[in-house]
């Protein structure tokens, strides 16, 4: 273990002074990687790709042995491994058996999940037993007439029971993971609870964040549906630094630090491409150090050093370019 963490080490200082010089050619490998364990979704969320319908991409589940020869793969690189993508991840009936192998080579391993599928007591400790560093879990409302506005479907009390075994589970094992964070995505229809919000993650010793739906999505200012966002509470800055070739963003750390991988192997350079209008390869037919440089994504990453504007996802993306830091 200790040799591993040395060469993730010497990658971390590699990926760095690969990023601040700006090269399309790296020597090292990502830092980061998000696995999508499934785009299977059991919400209906008006937002979301998956949820609306508007997803045009293959379904499906990723194998685990597939998942763990990936992982073992990139064992000596990766410091963090987020477990979700367009779908619910609590929905693959091996997820938990996922985080203990990424667990079980000290890789940081975080979870997002809409909260519908913790099931009873076994499948909660199962969850913490697993060693999952991070538990996010979506919470837009108090009160299923205010959550499901948005979350279509969702039980504002299954997602209650399921926290109350979980942080029951981390008492009674004595763990202090995963650390439990409460996200709040602010609209005008539920931004008057966000003081109801914070009060119950306080009475529950866990934490929270605030933020909105995207400010470029089509629907997102539906005012029928009262999902369209609070521009107090914005998540992004108002206007991308993609949004016009006229001026030069710092780099977008995603295609020199992350990985992002489909369920089905398939790889686009970050999270906002679920369409995947950006195909790089896929790791389950091909060597993914190739990959990592191939012609694909070397010729991303140069023309998004060129003109971000040119590239389709990053013209709408208005995720704030900021710090090279990941």
């Amino acid at each position: 273990m200790m040799r591993i963490r040395t060469k993730r080490k010497w990658n971390t200082l590699l990926s760095k002074l690969n990023a601040t010089m700006g090269l399309v050619r790296l020597s090292h490998m990502p830092m980061y990687m998000m696995i999508e364990p499934t785009n299977y979704c059991n919400l209906a969320c008006p937002l979301c790709p998956t949820g609306n319908g508007e997803i045009d991409v293959p379904r499906g589940y990723m194998e685990y042995g597939k998942f763990e020869r990936l992982i073992s793969t990139m064992a000596s690189s990766l410091d963090t491994l987020l477990i979700w993508g367009f779908g619910e991840p609590l929905l693959h009936p091996e997820i938990f058996k996922m985080v203990s192998f990424a667990s079980s080579v000290d890789i940081k391993t975080k979870i997002s999940t809409n909260g519908q599928c913790f099931g009873g007591k076994d499948k909660c400790n199962a969850l913490v037993d697993s060693g999952l560093t991070q538990l996010r879990v979506s919470l837009d409302g108090l009160s299923d007439k205010v959550l499901q506005v948005y979350r279509k479907g969702a039980s504002f009390e299954l997602i209650m029971e399921g926290l109350s075994n979980i942080i029951d589970r981390k008492k009674a094992t004595h763990r202090l993971t995963p650390q439990i964070i409460l996200q709040f995505i602010a609209m005008e229809h539920n931004k008057h609870e966000i003081p109801k919000l914070t009060k119950l993650a306080e009475k529950m010793n866990i934490g929270w964040r605030i933020k909105t739906v995207s400010i470029g999505n089509k629907n997102a200012e539906n005012k029928e549906q009262k999902i369209f966002p609070d521009p107090e509470k914005s998540r992004y800055k108002p206007m991308s630094l993609c949004e016009t070739s006229e001026k030069k963003p710092r780099v977008c750390p995603y295609p020199w630090f992350w990985l992002h991988v489909n369920w089905d192997g398939t790889i686009v350079p970050c999270c906002k491409d679920p369409h995947r209008r950006h195909l790089i390869g896929n790791v389950f037919e091909q060597n993914i150090h190739d990959i990592w440089n191939n012609e694909a994504f070397m010729a991303f990453r140069k023309n998004y050093l060129k003109d971000p504007a040119k590239n389709k996802r990053c013209k709408k993306c208005d995720l704030f370019l900021g710090s090279i830091k990941p």
